[in-house]
Parts: C-alpha cells; sequence; structure tokens
C-alpha cells in the first residue's frame, strides 16, 4: 500500500471516530399545522410518519441544504462547507442539496423511512457529480431520529466515498423542513475530507435536475476561481470566470454573447454582457474573465448567472448560477 493511501486511510479512520460522537437534542420540536411541540410525549409512529411526509413531499427534489444555529426554524439555503484536501489541493466543498430521487418505503416495524438520493455540491466551483445512493432516517423512540445516507462522487476524474449523517432534533411538515446536528464526510485517494454542525434541510419549490447538467448537455460548462482556492472571494482578491461553449448543432451560432446577472458586486466588474461573435456547427470557443473584488466590499453572500446567447431572438444556449461569498479580510474567517 502506498503511503498516499496509508495517509487517506488514516485520515479516514480519524473522521469516522470524530462522527461517532453524536449529538441527541433533548428538545427536539414537531411542527405541523402551523403549531410546534416537543416531540417527547407523542408516539414514535407519529414521528415517522411526519418524518416520511417530509420525504415524500422531496421525491423528485432537492432538501436544499443550510448551515444554521442549533435550535433555527427558518432555512436561507446557503449550503453547507467541509475542508477537503482534493489531492495537492486544499479547498472547501460546498454542499448545496441532498436530491430525492426516490423515496422506498416506511416499515413502522422496523421504525425506518428508506429513500434514494444523490448529493449537490461544488469543489472550487466546479460540480461534484454523484451516483444515486441509499439513504435511511431511523426512528429510535419518540424524540429520536437519525439520518443516514451515502454515495459515490468523483470530482474531476478521482472517486471518492462519502456519508452524510446525523441526529434530527426538528421535523416542520408544512415547511417541509428537517434540522439535524450533522457529520458529513469521506474520501478516496487522493481526496479526503470532512466536517460537522447543524443544518436545515428544506423541500425545494421546484422539482428540477440541476441546470449545470443541462447546460453541458447543450454545450455550456463554466467554472469560477478565486485566487486562493477557498470558495470565498475576499476583498481585494482576483477571481478567474471561464466559460466553455460548443456548437453541436447543425447550423453556426450567430453573435454568440455572454450575458452576467445577479449580485451588484459582481456584474459591476464583469459588465452585462461580453461579445463572442459567430460560432460555426462542430466547433468550440471559450472565454475568460477576470475581476478584483474592492477592497472596500462587505461580507456578503452572492450569486452570478452567466447566459450565452444567440441570434435569432436571443435563443438560450445555455446558462449556470454560482453562489459564493464574498467580501471580508483575506484570511478572515
Amino acid at each position: 500500500m502506498t503511503r498516499r493511501a496509508v495517509t487517506a486511510l488514516a485520515l479516514l479512520a480519524s473522521l469516522a471516530a470524530c462522527s461517532a460522537r453524536q449529538v441527541v437534542s433533548a428538545d427536539f420540536q414537531l411542527c405541523r399545522k402551523g403549531a410546534c411541540k416537543a416531540a417527547a410525549g407523542g408516539t414514535r409512529e407519529e414521528l415517522a410518519r411526519a418524518i416520511y411526509t417530509v420525504l415524500q413531499s422531496a421525491s423528485g427534489r432537492d432538501l436544499v441544504l443550510s448551515e444554521e444555529k442549533p435550535g433555527a426554524a427558518r432555512s436561507r439555503g446557503r449550503g453547507i462547507r467541509v475542508f477537503t484536501q482534493g489531492g495537492p489541493i486544499p479547498a472547501v466543498y460546498k454542499g448545496k442539496a441532498l436530491h430525492v430521487t426516490e423515496v422506498l418505503y416506511l416499515d413502522m416495524a422496523e421504525g425506518a423511512v428508506k429513500f434514494k438520493g444523490r448529493m449537490r455540491g461544488t469543489f472550487l466551483f466546479v460540480p461534484v457529480h454523484c451516483s444515486v445512493g441509499e439513504g435511511a432516517v431511523r426512528i429510535l423512540s419518540d424524540r429520536e431520529a437519525r439520518l443516514e445516507f451515502s454515495n459515490l462522487c468523483t470530482w474531476l476524474g478521482p472517486t471518492s466515498f462519502w456519508k452524510l449523517d446525523g441526529n434530527i432534533d426538528r421535523v416542520d411538515v408544512d415547511a417541509g423542513l428537517l434540522g439535524l446536528h450533522y457529520h458529513l464526510r469521506g474520501g478516496g485517494v487522493p481526496v479526503v475530507g470532512g466536517g460537522s454542525g447543524y443544518l436545515l434541510a428544506k423541500v425545494a419549490a421546484e422539482a428540477a435536475e440541476p441546470e449545470e447538467r443541462a447546460s453541458a448537455e447543450r454545450g455550456l460548462t463554466a467554472r469560477l476561481q478565486d485566487a486562493d482556492g477557498d470558495a470565498i472571494v475576499a476583498a481585494g482578491e482576483t477571481f478567474t470566470l471561464t466559460v466553455e461553449l460548443s456548437n453541436t448543432g447543425a447550423e453556426a451560432m450567430k453573435n454568440l454573447r455572454l450575458r452576467f446577472s445577479g449580485s451588484p458586486a459582481l456584474t459591476a466588474l464583469l459588465g452585462a454582457e461580453r461579445l463572442l461573435g459567430d460560432l460555426p456547427a462542430g466547433e468550440a470557443t471559450s472565454s475568460q474573465v477576470r475581476g478584483t473584488l474592492p477592497e472596500s466590499t462587505p461580507a456578503q453572500s452572492a450569486d452570478l448567472r452567466v447566459e450565452a446567447v444567440c441570434d435569432p431572438g436571443d435563443a438560450l444556449v445555455g446558462a449556470k448560477t454560482f453562489q459564493l461569498d464574498l467580501g471580508g479580510r483575506v484570511g478572515a474567517r
């Protein structure tokens, strides 16, 4: 076994050991019909059916993840972040959602809800592609339920195994929301990483496949890279947006151009539109734009949408939306 493999396995073992210390909430909240109550005093079956209802409403949709303070009741959809060593590249993995592909069944005797899904997230702003994995919520009592989910993921080649688990302490049936103290960890040579915290998982309003997959099929891929690779564009830091386009159709794309929209802090640096000209059938092109965030930029969450359009009629070639954190001093947390 290589030295790199031994190191990766040792790190995974340490992450697994850390995950064994689970947080069990003494104040499990079950919310429905506009009111919340302590789950204690109810029944295990009541809790199981409530969790099953939330997961059923998420079938074919995203459970959007958001790092929040324990006890929070409102999701801000900000994702979760864990440190990951991607070979020689140390950076932050941003988990955006758990996409629920199918809810298999509720087994009252076993006290479990089984489902299938896949994680959605980015590393260095590039999508991490995950296969469909299996998960379960195990209802242990009237106020104790545990989420367990795992799948295989790949980022620019290497495949790694990732596991998300944690104890649930909030179920809001009306809002389609679960709250839990989570652990996310995984790896596979040469990738290893992990972290923990508290998250809210909320059922997305629309059932749709990730936008970046559809855009890639139409010929657009985009990457946004900050200077130090920590997934945060700090004040004074330079970032690079790279857009690659390919024309897989039978006719030329006329007057191809990129359009930028979203947070003013970013669009002010990139402008509203960038002309690329015509793109003949079967050919490809790329465009790279750089910007430097002003030193005075306050800390904020931002989004940037990139659209490629062409004539006639501003026909949409593809699009991608980035969500990222801006501002603060370099090195600030």
